[in-house]
């Protein structure tokens, strides 16, 4: 369903979007086991769509201990 929504922006960006859609319990799941992608995502630059940096690093940092 959103990679219909994601259609127009490829299209003006000329590039593919690859989006990850996760359920809260599927994020908080994949961050307790340190998760690759969620790792890199969260080290790196990202946009979001819904909610903000500092929401997403502090859902992050609950489940993110060294």
């Amino acid at each position: 369903e959103i990679g219909e929504k994601l259609v127009p922006a490829q299209k003006t960006l000329q590039r593919e979007i690859n989006p990850s859609v996760y359920s809260f319990a599927e994020f908080e799941s994949k961050l307790k086991q340190k998760h690759h992608f969620l790792v890199s995502v969260l080290e790196d630059k990202h946009i979001l769509l819904i909610g903000n940096e500092d929401e997403l690093r502090r859902m992050a940092s609950k489940w993110m201990v060294d």
